[in-house]
């Protein structure tokens, strides 16, 4: 071509003031205003997906009572931003189910090992028995182990069998068990009379329903 050589540079064709050479610089500007823009614009999207990420975790649905055992409907799974906050949240529902709220805990509050405890399940070789006491037991929480006490001393028959289990009694005071697992929370009817579930040996059980027949049996929290 006229004016080209072997050693002319394969752009200085491009550089030319031909028509030629205008429609292709005008090609190359829009190109890379176009290559610009889609960089641009892949910034921004990773910069807001960076701002913008979620985790999921357990949350309440609605508010727990403590001492509640945790149900299916009680929690659900939220997104909430990306924070360290939430590292040690639960992430399956699963989890949390058949747990207890060891503290109230509120609708969309993440849930955190700490919050919750096992729910016990009574012990080989123990019963479950309503215990009525005569105490404020709301505190106790199912998985507590607690003395239960009776307030008009040991029979005979019980005071024998309780120093052979190393009782240290005060005077007037027996103590029934040492052993007593809270299986569920305690409920206060309306004319007051309070009870509580818990799960005790055979010999202990026994010794509860013949001291309930003769007065008040205190629970006493380890």
């Amino acid at each position: 071509m006229a004016g080209m050589t072997k050693n002319t540079p394969p752009w200085a064709r491009l550089m030319r003031p031909t028509l030629y050479g205008r429609r292709i610089r005008v090609r190359l500007v829009r190109l890379a205003a176009a290559l610009c823009v889609g960089l641009a614009v892949f910034v921004t999207l990773s910069a807001f997906k960076a701002v913008t990420a979620t985790v999921s975790v357990v949350v309440a649905s609605r508010s727990i009572e403590r001492g509640s055992v945790i149900g299916r409907k009680d929690v659900t799974i939220l997104e909430v931003p990306a924070s360290q906050a939430f590292a040690d949240a639960m992430t399956r529902t699963d989890d949390a189910v058949g747990l207890v709220a060891q503290v109230d805990i509120g609708t969309n509050q993440p849930l955190y090992a700490p919050l919750v405890r096992d729910a016990p399940v009574i012990p080989r070789g123990r019963s479950a028995l309503e215990v009525e006491v005569s105490n404020d037991v709301s505190m106790l929480l199912p998985g507590d182990v607690v003395s239960l006490v009776s307030a008009v001393g040991c029979t005979a028959g019980q005071s024998d069998t309780l120093d052979a289990h190393g009782s240290d009694d005060q005077p007037g005071l027996c103590t029934l068990t040492n052993q007593a697992l809270v299986m569920g929370r305690a409920v206060t009817e309306s004319s007051g009379v309070t009870t509580i579930e818990v799960a005790v040996e055979p010999d202990a059980a026994l010794r509860i329903m013949k001291s309930a027949e003769a007065g008040a049996i205190v629970a006493v929290e380890q």
